[in-house]
């Protein structure tokens, strides 16, 4: 069931590292304090709840405090009820979360498999079903930790792997930007389109929205649809160009140093200009070099 007031989250372990993040909240949207929390296709911050008009494509963790984006809260920490005017502080890390039923149970067996969110409280085992139909609307909720008989710890957020998969990263972008480009992080720590020759950090999942809303960055593994400016053929190498799009990388060296760009990854399907093609994405700064 899903969340009416705020809920006790229970946190596993410290973190090393910053682990925080705080994207804007979508429109006409409440996520209470407590409750697993993720992003929708423009970027903002909604409840994992499936299904609505906003559906999460990704979790990254609990909300630390309430965002009432409903338009008709009066608390403080209520926004307009347009999408962005308030902000939700999001952790990634070890929770417990309510432990679903039936074909849902988490057992102890089950530990390492992935978890999917029920709702903003409660995780399953099966993708599931939203009005009697499978859908895929039911996202991961991160890797199973630990099954106690009050609940289940699962590992959220969207920096870390699960199962040996992609790796992404979530950052605030600094405006508008589309699923597909090749992005960086400019001087205030937000994402900006590449420009040519910039070592990319990465490859959009999806198209946040607004300034600071949350952009999920592919930074290892396959995307799908990274966007092309150019021909690019099976097995090339690519880099960005003057508009964040991809393009055949340079092969050419001078003196032992890299004269262009940084190999982004490599294609698998073939590209062509206003295209898309299937990709897989290296660790960044990997440098240029001559291709085979």
């Amino acid at each position: 069931m899903a969340l009416t007031a705020g809920r006790n989250t229970k946190k596993m372990g410290t973190d090393a590292v910053i682990s925080l993040v705080e994207p804007g909240v979508e429109a006409s949207t409440h996520i209470y304090q407590g409750g697993l929390t993720g992003v929708d296709a423009n970027g903002y911050a909604v409840p994992a709840t499936p299904g609505g008009s906003n559906p999460p494509i990704a979790i990254l963790g609990r909300a630390e405090r309430e965002a009432d984006n409903s338009g008709t809260g009066t608390s403080a920490f209520s926004g307009s009820g347009v999408a962005g005017s308030i902000a939700c502080q999001i952790q990634r890390g070890v929770f417990k979360w309510a432990n679903g039923s039936g074909v849902d149970a988490i057992s102890a067996a089950n530990i390492g498999q992935t978890a999917y969110a029920i709702d903003d409280q409660t995780v399953g085992l099966t993708a599931g079903t939203v009005g009697g139909s499978v859908t895929a609307n039911r996202v991961a909720a991160g890797r199973i930790i630990q099954v106690d008989s009050d609940g289940v710890w699962v590992e959220s957020g969207a920096l870390a792997p699960q199962g040996g998969g992609p790796v992404d990263v979530v950052f605030p972008a600094n405006g508008a930007l589309a699923a597909g480009k090749l992005v960086k992080l400019n001087s205030s720590g937000k994402l900006v389109l590449c420009v040519a020759g910039d070592p990319a950090l990465g490859v959009l999942v999806n198209s946040p929205g607004a300034a600071n809303a949350a952009g999920i960055v592919r930074i290892f593994g396959f995307h799908p649809a990274v966007l092309a400016d150019g021909t690019i053929g099976v097995g090339a190498f690519f880099e960005a160009d003057a508009s964040g799009l991809a393009v055949a990388c340079a092969s050419t060296l001078s003196s032992g140093n890299v004269t262009a760009g940084e190999r982004i990854g490599v294609a698998l399907t073939a590209g062509a200009a206003s295209g898309s093609f299937a990709a897989f994405i290296f660790p960044r700064g990997i440098p240029a070099g001559t291709q085979a």
